[in-house]
């Protein structure tokens, strides 16, 4: 058992020196050092840094913190990101429908332009895909991820 143990310790140190293991150790190390945000607490109503020995977070990220906290960390240092509860895949959204046609209010009334309407995206790519190809098992394969996303 000692000598298992021994090994993996030893070894530990050859396999961190390789260039595949060590490469995310030295991207984690530099964004640690490019974004004193991960390390520091925040400096009063800025978003800044409050660089002191005094002010490291309780939650500070280190270099084998995981990609999923460095990237939300680094995006988000002292907030929280919040989440849609739901996917839209109507564009253009509603808003800014309304904004082009405000903008273009005189061409659509002389009929110029057509009314801008939020349109299903999702719906305008399957009909899209099945225009550029007709073959059963492609359009098979395509509908096995359209109907992912449907469902979301």
């Amino acid at each position: 058992m000692f000598a298992y143990n021994a090994s993996d310790v030893i070894n530990l140190h050859y396999l961190l020196l390789h260039k595949t293991y060590i490469s995310s150790f030295e991207l984690r190390d530099s964004l640690l050092n490019d974004y004193p945000e991960l390390i520091y607490q925040q400096k009063g109503n800025t978003y800044k840094p409050n660089i002191s020995p005094n002010t490291i977070r309780n939650d500070r990220l280190y270099r084998d913190s995981t990609s999923q906290q460095l990237t939300a960390r680094s995006l988000f240092p002292y907030s929280q990101v919040t989440d849609y509860q739901y996917v839209s895949f109507l564009y253009p959204s509603q808003k800014k429908c309304d904004e082009l046609n405000k903008k273009y209010a005189l061409e659509i009334a002389s009929g110029e332009k057509q009314k801008f309407v939020p349109r299903n995206i999702l719906d305008y790519l399957r009909d899209f895909f099945y225009d550029l190809y007709p073959q059963q098992e492609l359009r098979d394969n395509f509908d096995k991820i359209y109907n992912f996303y449907k469902k979301i």
